[in-house]
């Protein structure tokens, strides 16, 4: 349910693996101007994801404004 407060944040912490396990593999962002940009695509998409379930439409409604 929308607007349900979960007892666990697990969802959340799922949802940083990813950004998590590049940042490994990678060896890290050697650019700020890089990890800046991974960190705002990532949570714009998640948090787009957990309100809405529509991440590509909020992508549109970004470029757009």
């Amino acid at each position: 349910m929308i607007g349900e407060v979960q007892p666990t944040n697990n969802a959340w912490e799922r949802a940083l693996q990813p950004a998590v396990i590049q940042y490994k593999a990678t060896n890290g962002f050697h650019a700020k101007w890089a990890a800046d940009y991974e960190a705002a695509v990532r949570t714009t998409l998640d948090t787009a994801r957990f309100a809405s379930g529509e991440p590509f439409q909020t992508i549109l409604d970004t470029i757009v404004a």
